[in-house]
């Protein structure tokens, strides 16, 4: 075993140092590349499109000011499984008010357990 202060043994530990970091920045730049935001064009549509808008409805004959989902309360069921990637588009059509969407589900993922949306 050679010493700490041996010359050699620290020439190798800074290539295998230099190795590992450079293994480190190829996994890192790699998830990066693959993880990272998508861009589209204009050409781009969502799987489904959600339109915000408030307005007053009437419920059981009672009516109130509400907040409706593609002008329905409650807004639609979007079924996603879980191996698929879908992109939906929120729409914030409301003239006076800010957006917090969270969807309900069981066990709720809290990365993408909230979309927000303001004007």
């Amino acid at each position: 075993m050679r010493a700490a202060n041996d010359p050699r043994a620290n020439t190798w530990r800074l290539i295998s140092a230099g190795f590992l970091l450079v293994s480190l920045s190829r996994i890192v730049g790699h998830a990066a590349a693959t993880t990272g935001p998508q861009v589209h064009d204009a050409t781009f549509i969502p799987d489904h499109v959600l339109r915000v808008t408030s307005e007053e409805i009437g419920i059981g004959g009672i009516r109130r000011y509400s907040t409706l989902i593609n002008g329905t309360l409650p807004g639609p069921e979007i079924h996603i499984p879980e191996d698929k990637v879908v992109w939906i588009r929120v729409y914030n059509d409301m003239e006076d008010g800010n957006l917090t969407m969270v969807r309900m589900a069981h066990l709720p993922n809290p990365i993408s357990a909230a979309w927000r949306s303001s004007r």
